[in-house]
């Protein structure tokens, strides 16, 4: 308990072997595992997409990625996700797209987001987002054209 006590008025205290060079590489490496996960994520979301309706397995993107699967679940994991996650978003934001538009009922909708089941996509839609796909599309952006329901 008393190291604790000692600690408490040090964390304020500069240090005086700080070495500001030795600072300024931590900071340009962390800086580059974050660009290297930022476009990780971009190519992975770009390979789902163009693979919707269908899932890519993971080691189908990883290796058109030039990774091992596993380091592919380590960098993305840098990034505070999953490959799941990343496929669940990019269904999402399509899914999101798609409604907007207007054009597409919502089994239509679900098929090109990969949903077998429109069902299947309201209850995603309602995890997503707290409300069914419906309402999303009624009070949607007024500028969209509708198709008759």
């Amino acid at each position: 308990m008393s190291s604790c006590a000692t600690w408490s008025g040090d964390w304020t205290t500069p240090l005086r072997s700080a070495d500001p060079r030795l600072l300024a590489t931590l900071e340009a490496t962390v800086g580059a595992e974050q660009r290297t996960s930022d476009a990780l994520l971009v190519a992975v979301r770009a390979l789902a997409l163009r693979r919707l309706p269908d899932t890519p397995p993971l080691g189908e993107v990883a290796s058109a990625l030039g990774l091992s699967v596993r380091s592919q679940q380590r960098k993305l994991s840098l990034s505070r996700t999953s490959f799941v996650e990343v496929l669940d978003e990019v269904r999402r934001d399509h899914a999101e797209q798609l409604l907007d538009e207007g054009v597409l009922t919502l089994g239509e909708i679900a098929a090109r987001v990969g949903f077998a089941e429109p069902a299947s996509f309201t209850r995603a839609w309602r995890r997503w987002r707290g409300e069914a796909p419906s309402r999303r599309r009624r009070h949607g952006s007024a500028l969209t054209p509708r198709r008759g329901r």
